[in-house]
């Protein structure tokens, strides 16, 4: 059984516009994939600015972040690491990421998500483990009046991620369709690290002020976790 998703999301106000995500989930291994985008916005507008590794490792977790990084002081990649820390399951990890506390901070940013169109993503978080289990946390607003946050969460194979699918989630009109989403080509259906750099790059070339280098790569085994493509310049630790 395979699972991809290439996930492209767009929020604010710190925000990783048009990041590329690429997750793959195959019967001997998970691949967490990702580039550097990233948006800030403050009083003068948005800046884009690169921003450091996306993927992190929290006790027996590996977490990859897309969406709402900032709330005020708090990294919310910070805020993640802490709750999946003594997660030892797969539903107490979801459990402790996806509760009211989070519904609450990210509905307290109403920059966040006002004026935002219904169904419009605000945050995804991929968790993974070296038994091959695999997460998903999906924050996004309600697709109907009133426009509320609402929060989904599952594993994977599941309806999050259905199996030979894939998701591109995104603001509408934040960046110009990629025709590689019309038919996923051959290369990327190989479900490996070089497909998911190779997706991630075209997607940079495709929309270079919106999703950028460097771009790292990490497959995770039973026998543990491995950067596979770790770019020069990036912040992921070893």
């Amino acid at each position: 059984m395979r699972i991809l998703l290439a996930l492209a999301l767009a929020c604010i106000p710190v925000t990783l516009s048009a990041t590329t995500l690429v997750i793959f989930r195959t019967p001997t291994s998970v691949i967490l994939a990702t580039d550097s985008a990233a948006v800030r916005q403050d009083g003068t507008g948005r800046h884009h600015m690169q921003v450091d590794c996306k993927i992190r490792q929290s006790g027996r977790w590996w977490f990859l972040l897309g969406g709402f990084l900032q709330d005020t002081d708090v990294d919310m990649r910070d805020w993640v690491a802490d709750r999946l820390a003594g997660a030892s399951t797969v539903t107490e990890a979801l459990a402790s990421i996806d509760d009211r506390s989070l519904h609450a901070r990210i509905s307290a940013n109403r920059n966040l998500w006002s004026n935002r169109q219904a169904g419009s993503p605000l945050m995804t978080i991929v968790i993974a483990a070296k038994d091959l289990t695999v997460g998903v946390v999906i924050v996004s607003l309600k697709a109907s009046d009133p426009f509320e946050v609402m929060a989904e969460s599952g594993t994977c194979p599941g309806s999050l991620c259905p199996t030979g699918g894939y998701y591109l989630v995104g603001e509408p009109g934040d960046a110009p369709p990629n025709q590689l989403l019309r038919s996923l080509p051959d290369w990327f259906k190989a479900a490996n690290g070089a497909a998911a750099r190779e997706w991630i790059r075209r997607q940079i070339a495709f929309t270079p002020t919106l999703a950028r280098p460097p771009i790292d790569v990490l497959q995770i085994t039973q026998a543990g976790a491995t950067w596979i493509d770790r770019d020069p310049a990036s912040a992921c630790k070893e």
